[in-house]
């Protein structure tokens, strides 16, 4: 904890750099449970407080890492929902997986809210990535659906438009 004009301390963790052979994991993990249920993780970033000049909150980041060479892959990233397994009774529901950008709650006209971007990588010489939006599929029952829409707008706006539509083409 910092002193009441300080800064708080840095807290750094890191596997070391290998000169021939792989860089070490650095895993983080809880552990499970017999009989109640598995513990969290939170990673979250503190706030900005300060009422009398703007500052800005924390960011949180998350990167594979890059990889150079011949025939070299970039690291992924995965980020899945837990999965409710139980094959003997109900009580087998799968977690959610929600993204969500920042509320804005300024007295302003334009203070927006965040937004929410995914984008597929870009190819210098390739294809670009895809970018794949799909229901679940069931054994049984349906399959899930996929709604796309804007929210209501203020006594002052106008609801957001759905805009659909594909590149050019340059050859």
């Amino acid at each position: 904890e910092g002193g009441v004009n300080g800064d708080s301390g840095e807290l750094s963790f890191s596997s070391g750099f290998a000169h021939d052979g792989n860089s070490g994991p650095i895993t983080l993990f809880t552990g499970d449970s017999s009989s109640g249920s598995a513990g969290n993780i939170d990673l979250k970033v503190g706030r900005a407080l300060s009422r009398d000049r703007p500052h800005i909150g924390g960011s949180v980041s998350l990167n594979a890492g890059d990889s150079y060479g011949p025939d070299s892959f970039g690291g992924d990233v995965q980020i899945g929902a837990g999965s409710g397994v139980n094959e003997w009774h109900d009580g087998g529901k799968g977690g959610t997986l929600l993204f969500h950008g920042g509320s804005a709650r300024g007295s302003g006209h334009f203070d927006n809210g965040g937004g929410v971007s995914i984008i597929s990588g870009d190819a210098a010489h390739g294809t670009s990535g895809d970018l794949l939006i799909k229901s679940g599929s069931s054994n049984l029952a349906s399959s899930g659906s996929i709604v796309i829409s804007t929210s209501d707008a203020g006594s002052e706006g106008v609801s957001g438009a759905l805009s659909f539509r594909t590149g050019s083409s340059t050859s």
